[in-house]
């Protein structure tokens, strides 16, 4: 009788850290987009909604894009956008944002994530995240991307920013 008390015992203390981890977990990894984690002092919409499945797709492997393609990208970003904040005039480097384009061609959900030239992390300053959170917003002609069946569906997207001293000198 006491092997069975024993044994339920550790059965419920294995049960109970099965679910603590996997809750840890779950509010570790719901908070990034595509490993590059949420930063508090950009507010992700509350009304972006994912597409009914909530499934998130790699952009390349759904053909997720926007209307004349990287050219246009970048053209609709200088509009708005061709230097950082001037607390990062000296910034040389790279500037990575990853976000979610739904299956209507909505975007929201954007995480940024920097490094200088040197490849070493490096974090810009909030005016200049801002700066580049609100260009990206104004991107309104995003395709979403489709399932193997024609199906419109969540993907991530990805843009990169090359920096030398604070002016975006490409987006790839």
């Amino acid at each position: 009788m006491k092997k069975i008390k024993l044994l339920n015992a550790v059965f419920l203390v294995s049960l109970f850290l099965t679910i603590s981890v996997s809750i840890w977990l779950y509010f570790q990894l719901s908070r990034e987009i595509g490993n590059i984690s949420f930063q508090k002092e950009h507010s992700d919409s509350p009304h972006f909604r994912l597409c009914p499945d909530n499934k998130i797709y790699q952009y390349y492997s759904v053909n997720t894009s926007f209307v004349g393609g990287r050219n246009a990208i970048r053209e609709e970003i200088y509009k708005f956008l061709k230097v950082l904040d001037d607390k990062d005039h000296s910034f040389s480097g790279y500037v990575t944002t990853r976000f979610i384009v739904n299956c209507n061609g909505e975007i929201d959900r954007i995480r940024i994530k920097s490094v200088n030239s040197h490849f070493q992390d490096y974090s810009i300053n909030a005016a200049s995240s801002n700066l580049i959170i609100q260009a990206i917003r104004r991107l309104k002609n995003f395709i979403p991307g489709q399932s193997s069946n024609g199906q419109s569906v969540n993907s991530y997207f990805q843009l990169n920013f090359k920096i030398e001293a604070g002016e975006i000198i490409d987006i790839f």
